[in-house]
């Protein structure tokens, strides 16, 4: 059914910095009252305030009129209409948060859009800076330097510093050693590993006080030294049985004992007459020396060393004063 066109002008003020036109028209106000109004500018809120719009009605409308929007529709319902789609400040919190300029109109409180915040913004970094701190949707607040590394090993040395520490770090390892005259042994590379290394050499000294006689032996670096012989190997004798005319303990050879048998015992001697050798052989006679023996014999088997010169008495042809005599000379002196 087609019905005539109705203009519907819905006109809402707006207070986007404007102020409220307040003035009031007196009718039939006396001439000679008049009023000044003052107009300015008061801030609102931007949630107690919506734009308005201008709708116009069809010829005819086949439902209710509700739901209707168009490119300039400030106040889409269906954005703001199913809340769990929404967001708040307890459901988009840190490191996002709601973008202010969504806020739903007829619901506030709630806002279409989540972001996150403006310093979460780096993807990259330059060397040898990494993506660091906290993170929103893969973008980075900050770049830092990666983890330091020690030099633990002799052989460690850095290859990369971030702000005066060491990132990076390479190790050189200790060859191998070939050629060896002493043998080998196994030794740290340097590294946290292992290599081959030659052993030097300190020549054996000879050993001496060699009681089983010598022989020449290696000094373990090639040369020779003198060494001494083992003990020889000893193989003892076996004791004796059947003794007929007893036994008696007797060396082993070997440093022991064992039982020998003893001998026939001899049969006595027929006793014969004894010859000195001395008979007929005159010794010198020995002299008493009151002042002691100038001179003596020869000893022989026969005879002894006997005094045979006695010394000369050195006070003979000597007269001694008497004690009379010696009387008078004092005697004398006195006088």
């Amino acid at each position: 059914m087609r019905k005539s066109g109705l203009l519907n002008l819905c006109l809402v003020c707006s207070c986007l910095g404007l102020g409220i036109f307040n003035s009031a028209l007196a009718l039939d106000a006396p001439p000679s009252i008049t009023r000044q109004h003052t107009l300015e500018l008061k801030p609102i809120p931007s949630e107690a305030f919506q734009l308005a719009k201008s709708t116009f009605l069809p010829d005819y409308v086949e439902g209710p009129f509700s739901g209707y929007s168009s490119p300039m529709d400030y106040n889409p319902k269906g954005d703001c209409d199913d809340t769990s789609s929404l967001y708040t400040k307890n459901n988009c919190t840190y490191p996002k948060t709601v973008v202010p300029s969504s806020q739903c109109p007829f619901k506030p409180g709630y806002y279409k859009e989540c972001k996150c915040l403006p310093q979460f913004k780096l993807t990259s970094c330059k060397s040898p800076y990494i993506l660091g701190g906290d993170s929103c949707e893969g973008k980075y607040e900050k770049c830092v330097c990666p983890s330091s590394v020690s030099l633990y090993y002799p052989n460690d040395y850095c290859t990369q510093y971030c702000e005066g520490k060491c990132i990076a770090k390479s190790c050189s390892p200790d060859r191998d050693e070939t050629g060896c005259q002493y043998g080998t042994g196994s030794t740290s590379d340097g590294c946290g590993g292992t290599r081959t290394y030659c052993k030097s050499c300190s020549p054996l000294s000879s050993e001496t006080g060699c009681q089983y006689g010598t022989y020449s032996c290696s000094d373990s670096c090639g040369g020779t030294r003198t060494c001494c012989s083992s003990a020889p190997v000893c193989t003892p004798y076996s004791s004796e049985t059947g003794c007929q005319y007893g036994t008696y303990s007797c060396s082993d050879g070997c440093g022991g004992t064992r039982t020998c048998c003893s001998s026939k015992p001899e049969e006595p001697a027929e006793p014969t007459e004894s010859i000195n050798p001395c008979d007929g052989v005159s010794c010198p006679t020995a002299k008493s020396c009151s002042n002691g023996c100038a001179s003596y014999s020869s000893a022989t088997s026969c005879c002894s060393s006997v005094c045979t010169a006695c010394k000369s008495d050195p006070c003979a042809g000597v007269s001694c004063p008497t004690a009379e005599d010696q009387q008078a000379a004092v005697a004398e002196r006195v006088v």
